[in-house]
């Protein structure tokens, strides 16, 4: 077996103490804001505001080789470095806020109940106000800046489609590991404490779970395959585009619209109503589509 391509070369400790001085973190949002992230070294030092040449030295050797890297005309932020200022610019270590809860304009994928959505401690939170199905993900407090409390739903939304879209994409959007999906009861998936409703027994959901990390993350089966091509097409041929639609307009979470038809081998069909059309998936329990097929209602 070949040796492995990809190796941990810095203790975590050392690569994050590295940006525990504040100059450090200058030198990064400096190069951030440079054309192509690069400047040579007199350029840096007086966008950074110091005089010692020596102690900058010092800093730009903590962070080159991890964070930036030197080149023939100065330095450049690496991958890493974009990212540390990336989450910072997001928020995630240095901003907060929480909003009141407050009606939504969306039903409930499952009941057709209005919905709550509210925001605490990072952490977005749409109810609905009748039945126990709820909606929660991590969303940087970064995301809804410059954007009015009434948008925040919105944007929440568009957060959430991006989160569904990356695991979709096989990439975890805590630590890039791999992601992999299960297909699965919503009553097996669940591992809250919170109540699923008995209406949903029968109701698959995906589970997306990080090799490395091991997190999860829920999904309802509809809004799971809302990009694959035939849905798409489907919704385009009927003056929809599901790119602009609200996301809770495909949502699955009931018998009407999802079900499991077999278990071994295991197969799930999950719907998409439109006008008196019904298009229908039948995907295995690692979300492979498996049969794709068109119907009136």
């Amino acid at each position: 077996m070949s040796e492995p391509h990809i190796v941990e070369t810095v203790d975590p400790e050392d690569a994050f103490g590295a940006l525990s001085d504040g100059t450090r973190i200058e030198i990064l949002r400096a190069l951030w804001d440079a054309e192509d992230h690069e400047l040579s070294f007199s350029e840096l030092r007086e966008a950074v505001g110091m005089r010692d040449s020596g102690q900058f030295n010092y800093h730009l050797d903590k962070l080159t080789d991890r964070f930036i890297t030197k080149t023939d005309d100065g330095y450049r932020l690496r991958l890493a470095g974009i990212q540390t200022v990336g989450a910072l610019l997001a928020g995630a270590y240095t901003m907060d806020g929480s909003v009141d809860p407050f009606e939504v304009d969306a039903a409930c994928p499952s009941c057709g109940s209005s919905m709550t959505f509210q925001y605490d401690d990072e952490w977005v939170t749409i109810d609905c106000d009748e039945c126990p199905v709820s909606s929660d993900f991590g969303v940087p407090p970064g995301a809804f800046e410059g954007y009015g409390v009434d948008e925040f739903p919105v944007v929440a939304e568009r957060y959430g489609r991006t989160l569904i879209r990356q695991v979709g994409n096989g990439f975890c959007p805590y630590c890039e590991g791999r992601v992999r999906p299960t297909v699965e009861l919503a009553h097996d998936a669940d591992q809250s404490s919170r109540e699923v409703p008995d209406h949903l027994e029968n109701v698959p959901t995906v589970e997306y779970t990080c090799d490395r990390c091991e997190e999860t993350l829920t999904v309802d089966l509809g809004f799971s395959l809302l990009e694959h091509p035939a849905v798409v097409s489907f919704y385009y041929d009927h003056g929809v585009d599901v790119r602009e639609a609200s996301i809770w307009r495909f949502g699955a979470l009931s018998n009407d619209r999802s079900w499991i038809t077999d278990r071994d081998p295991f197969r799930a069909v999950v719907t998409y109503p439109a006008g008196d059309e019904e298009l229908r998936l039948t995907v295995d329990d690692e979300l492979n589509v498996l049969d794709v097929g068109r119907g009136h209602v």
